[in-house]
């Protein structure tokens, strides 16, 4: 298993990324684009275990799992920027890719802190500026983004299965039964 992670509770690695979010969002509300609900609504639900939050015994007892390995590769860099880095892509093109990227893992989290009142193509319009905003954010502090977050590498064997019983009694039983 390979995940994102943290080196240790006080790793902040991932705060200037969701940071630019935060502030293309208020961007966004600034231009009266977006209302002080949709603002409030908007919440990029994420959060990085370290590796011995992922390897918890008590975790790992309780879904029957045996750790054989982990370990912690605290510095990834960013395909992207190491193209941009290395000239093979330009300024645009790194931020293109990487606004891309980041669209396919948090564009919905955008979509949905939006009204369902408004038609689809306000949302589709919205969604639009947000990127482009966002985008244009990324060409200013490309260095923000030149390593990816902690991977933990993870090697677990499963044990032998316990059959969970689920026992219903009649009081947690549906009602209109």
């Amino acid at each position: 298993m390979v995940s994102m992670a943290r080196k240790d509770s006080s790793d902040r690695s991932m705060e200037p990324l969701l940071q630019v979010l935060w502030d293309t969002a208020v961007d966004l509300h600034e231009k009266l684009l977006i209302t002080d609900e949709e603002l409030l609504m908007y919440n990029v639900p994420m959060y990085c275990r370290t590796l011995d939050e992922q390897c918890a015994p008590n975790l790992l007892d309780d879904n029957q799992f045996e750790l054989i390995q982990k370990d912690l590769v605290e510095k990834i860099d960013s395909p992207f920027y190491t193209q941009y880095k290395k000239g093979h892509i330009s300024l645009d093109e790194f931020s293109k890719k990487y606004t891309h990227y980041m669209m396919t893992c948090t564009g919905s989290v955008f979509r949905n802190c939006l009204n369902r009142n408004r038609s689809m193509d306000s949302t589709e319009q919205l969604m639009e500026q947000f990127f482009i905003e966002h985008e244009r954010r990324v060409k200013l502090n490309p260095e923000n983004y030149a390593l990816n977050p902690c991977r933990s590498f993870i090697i677990l064997r499963k044990l032998g299965s316990k059959k969970r019983t689920k026992h219903v009694t009649r009081e947690s039983s549906c009602k209109l039964c």
